[in-house]
């Protein structure tokens, strides 16, 4: 198990299944299901419990994997809309 900094935000959004980290303006979602939009200013995706999306400024998405998002980027806002 990975041991996680003061600074480290950890978000677990349901049943432990989803799970959202921000570290140093890096984003690590794990378990997402879709992405629905990514651009320089805003990322869209679902997961099991939520719609999230991620607004800022140079976003990037650093790696993408079947059931990770990596991304960096200065963040101003994190939306959560509940999936029913």
């Amino acid at each position: 198990m990975r041991a996680y900094s003061a600074m480290e935000k950890r978000i677990l959004l349901h049943r432990g299944e989803s799970v959202l980290s921000i570290h140093n303006n890096k984003i690590l979602l794990e378990h997402y299901e879709q992405i629905l939009f990514i651009s320089a200013n805003r990322v869209k995706v679902v997961t099991d419990a939520a719609e999230i999306e991620f607004v800022g400024e140079h976003i990037q998405v650093l790696a993408l994997e079947k059931n990770e998002l990596l991304m960096e980027g200065i963040l101003s806002q994190v939306r959560f809309q509940h999936v029913q």
